[in-house]
């Protein structure tokens, strides 16, 4: 057999392999069909009443928490701590029991402190109440009144923002306000 006939040979060869490997892989691949709308329908519904607080529960926000759904804009991936406000506002959004009398909500912050800033300003607001504090360090409990709805928009502003690296505490880039790690729902009566 000539050079030019093996190579042809080894050519088609390939080719053949190609081809067979192709369709093979073709009819390996797993389908996937979309939920039916009774799946869609009971998933819903299950997460709707997943995601009503009850009063008086503290309830965490990190990663392995079923509340982190109430984590709004401004607020990065939670970790285990919590989870790191990144702009200067974020927002919490609540579904509540009305029947149990929704009075106040309490949440605890930890700020990012470093070289040149020892106090970080935060106000938290309600439809019905601000507050603002000076937080110093540590992880700090910040109270506000509630209106008693069973939905509530809370509204967090920080007076800014800072990377840990300029901070000289860490490596990271990025620019954090605060932490928050829990917050509760306090009934009224």
């Amino acid at each position: 057999m000539t050079d030019r006939a093996c190579n042809l040979r080894i050519a088609s060869y390939a080719i053949f392999i190609c081809v067979v490997g192709t369709v093979g892989l073709r009819f390996a691949q797993v389908e996937h069909s979309p939920p039916t709308r009774t799946v869609t329908d009971f998933a819903r519904e299950r997460v709707s009443k997943e995601q009503i607080l009850s009063t008086d529960i503290r309830y965490s926000v990190g990663i392995d928490s079923d509340q982190r759904w109430i984590l709004g804009r401004g607020f990065l991936h939670p970790d285990a701590a919590g989870a790191w406000l990144a702009q200067r506002t974020g927002e919490l959004n609540l579904a509540l029991h009305p029947e149990e009398n929704p009075a106040s909500l309490e949440i605890w912050v930890e700020p990012l402190l470093g070289q040149g800033i020892q106090t970080r300003s935060v106000s938290v607001h309600t439809s019905v109440d601000s507050v603002e504090i000076g937080l110093q360090g540590g992880i700090q409990p910040v109270l506000v009144a509630l209106d008693g709805q069973s939905t509530q928009s809370i509204t967090i502003i920080c007076d800014g923002t800072s990377a840990p690296i300029d901070l000289a505490i860490g490596p990271d880039r990025r620019k954090f306000c605060a932490r928050l790690s829990n917050v509760r729902v306090n009934s009224g009566g």
